[in-house]
């Protein structure tokens, strides 16, 4: 396994280590008066959100090729893969809502420069309302230890409870190390909630 992860580091290495890119900083948000006015018309309220998670992944190779770059069966020996599916699941806390986990079907795309990775996330609340959102960024190369970092935002799209028909996004960055399949990383961003009648704050 450590020979696999070594010769898959070398690979991306060779992929992305001519591009100049990095992974996109946070932007700040900063919602205006007419806004707030404007969803409250609409009988919305906008809340802003910040946290950060530990996460355990998977690497499970989809797509692979070999050292000329041509296709072959990811079972064949020497198959570098260049298109993986790295579910992911983590435990953290959401300013103002409280303690949550994250599940997430994610994939990374290898032969783009930078890496892209994309996903669909479902984020659960202490009192099990649930946040629905998916996600895109971007990826940096593995350091000689197997750790890498990405970027990227996430996109409410609707929930269960008081996340039912929610919206808005979030900015994210973090890291990953490909040597224990563990990671982290935080969020900044605002989520468009519909007022319903039960409307509290998880603890």
């Amino acid at each position: 396994m450590k020979c696999f992860t070594l010769f898959l580091m070398l690979a991306l290495l060779v992929m992305v280590g001519c591009s100049n890119e990095s992974p996109f900083e946070a932007q700040p948000q900063n919602g205006s008066l007419e806004n707030a006015a404007s969803l409250e018309k609409k009988g919305k309220k906008q809340v802003s959100i910040k946290g950060s998670f530990e996460t355990t992944f998977q690497f499970i190779p989809l797509v692979c090729v070999d050292g000329s770059g041509t296709p072959v069966d990811c079972g064949t020996a020497g198959a570098i893969p260049v298109v993986v599916s790295t579910p992911f699941e983590g435990v953290g806390r959401l300013s103002q809502l409280g303690k949550s986990t994250v599940s997430s079907e994610q994939t990374v795309d290898f032969t783009k420069t930078p890496p892209e990775l994309t996903g669909t996330d479902v984020f659960t609340m202490s009192k099990r309302d649930k946040l629905y959102a998916t996600h895109s960024g971007i990826s940096g190369a593995p350091d000689a230890q197997g750790n890498v970092t990405f970027s990227g935002e996430y996109v409410f799209t609707g929930g269960t409870g008081k996340f039912k028909g929610a919206s808005g996004s979030a900015e994210f960055t973090g890291t990953a190390s490909l040597a224990t399949n563990k990671g982290e990383f935080s969020l900044r961003g605002k989520i468009k909630l519909k007022k319903h009648d039960r409307d509290d704050d998880d603890d």
